[in-house]
């Protein structure tokens, strides 16, 4: 008989517990967005001591989607201006562009 008091007291705990946390008791506040201001310059490119500082949130399976491909995107930008500019200088001075060793 107490086996099974506790049995049905533990079942309504679990069954209060998991009501509590789906927002059944009442409604859940607005999620505010748990992304962390984005402190890198945005007046300049990237440099290597912008991206050492560079801190990701890590979730149950690992680190932020979101977080990581905004800075992959904001990494390929400033790449891609670097280039443009480097070729123009390049073509401003008449030198040829040297090999890229990493495509050998």
């Amino acid at each position: 008989m107490i086996t099974a008091m506790f049995i049905l007291l533990g079942i309504l705990v679990i069954t209060g517990v998991s009501l509590l946390a789906v927002g059944r008791f009442g409604q859940l506040p607005d999620v505010q967005p748990d992304m962390v201001p984005d402190d890198l310059p945005s007046d300049r490119p990237l440099r290597g001591s912008d991206l050492q500082r560079v801190r990701f949130d890590v979730t149950a399976r690992g680190y932020r989607m979101d977080e990581v491909d905004g800075l992959l995107d904001r990494l390929a930008t400033d790449m891609a201006e670097k280039d443009a500019t480097i070729a123009a200088l390049r073509d401003r001075v008449g030198e040829d562009p040297q090999p890229n060793p990493y495509t050998q």
